[in-house]
Parts: C-alpha cells; sequence; structure tokens
C-alpha cells in the first residue's frame, strides 16, 4: 500500500470538509488535520529528507543543549522566544494586503517548494556546526516568524475557499 504524504492528505481533507454528505463530526475531524498539515507543510523540517526522518537523526547543540535539528524548528526556537500563542498571532500579523492575496494564490507546491528550500540550507549549516548559540536563534527567528505567518493566511484562505463554495 502507498503511504501517505501531506499533499495527498489534505487535499483528501479539503474535500471532506467541503462534502455535504458528511457528518458535523467527520467535518470537524477533517478540519483539525487540515490545520494540522498546513502548519506542518509550512514548517521546513517536515518537508525534507525522509532518510533522516526531516532531521530528526541530525543532532545538534542548541545553547547547550543536545536536542535535533528537527525538534529545534517544530518547537525550540518557538520555545525559546517565549510567547503566548495570542501574542505570536498579534506579533506575526505583518502581512500586507498584496501578501495575502499572493500567498492565498500559492499552490500547495509551492508551500513544499518553499519549505524544503530552507530545509537545504538548514542542513549545510548544521553540516558545518552543530552547535548552535543565541546568534543562530537570532539569524532563524525571521525565518520561522515568517513560515508562521504564511502557513496561518494560507489556512485561511483554504478554510474561506471550501467555506464560500457551501
Amino acid at each position: 500500500m502507498p503511504q501517505e504524504n501531506g499533499y495527498k492528505a489534505l487535499l483528501n481533507f479539503e474535500h471532506e470538509l467541503g462534502d455535504p454528505s458528511k457528518s458535523r463530526a467527520q467535518k470537524a475531524n477533517a478540519l483539525k488535520f487540515i490545520v494540522h498539515i498546513i502548519g506542518d507543510l509550512h514548517q521546513p523540517m517536515h518537508v525534507s529528507h525522509a532518510e533522516d526522518k526531516g532531521g530528526n537523526t541530525i543532532p545538534i547543540i542548541h545553547n547547550g543543549y543536545n536536542e535535533n535539528l528537527h525538534s529545534l524548528w517544530d518547537e525550540g526556537i518557538i520555545d525559546h522566544q517565549g510567547f503566548s500563542y495570542k501574542k505570536m498571532a498579534t506579533e506575526y500579523d505583518n502581512a500586507t494586503p498584496a501578501e495575502i492575496e499572493k500567498w492565498q494564490k500559492d499552490t500547495v507546491m509551492v508551500w513544499l517548494w518553499e519549505s524544503y528550500q530552507i530545509s537545504s540550507i538548514l542542513y549545510e549549516e548544521a553540516a558545518q556546526d552543530p552547535n548552535f548559540t543565541e546568534e543562530y536563534y537570532r539569524q532563524h527567528l525571521p525565518i520561522l516568524e515568517k513560515r508562521i505567518e504564511k502557513g496561518g493566511i494560507r489556512l485561511a484562505g483554504v478554510i474561506n475557499s471550501i467555506l464560500d463554495k457551501q
């Protein structure tokens, strides 16, 4: 049986959310997965190398703590910032109307390509020096913030598009 991927799963859950024959519970479940998958597709290490499980087997040291590249990008940089979700939403809300329009028109393949390009750079950096300092955090936080902002805006676009058809 072929392995499911995020792109295919997203399309399936989008269809399910928009399907009038689906129950409220099925639609709620589809919406939860849409939120999760779109978030994952914007996290660069979720769109990287399968052989190292998206950076999970790439050891790094971040500010003196043993981690792996995947966990640093999944939560380490976000946690280091110390924002609540509400504060994060306020602080990351910087997109112009033109950016919102463009980002919501981008295809899922564009999202994937963006994440893959970033992950390629992150792998190169980890290979050069696996000891990540406060400077790494400061340099990479804007990338993380932009990925979260784009993911949220694109999520809103996907949900609006599905609901507008009903």
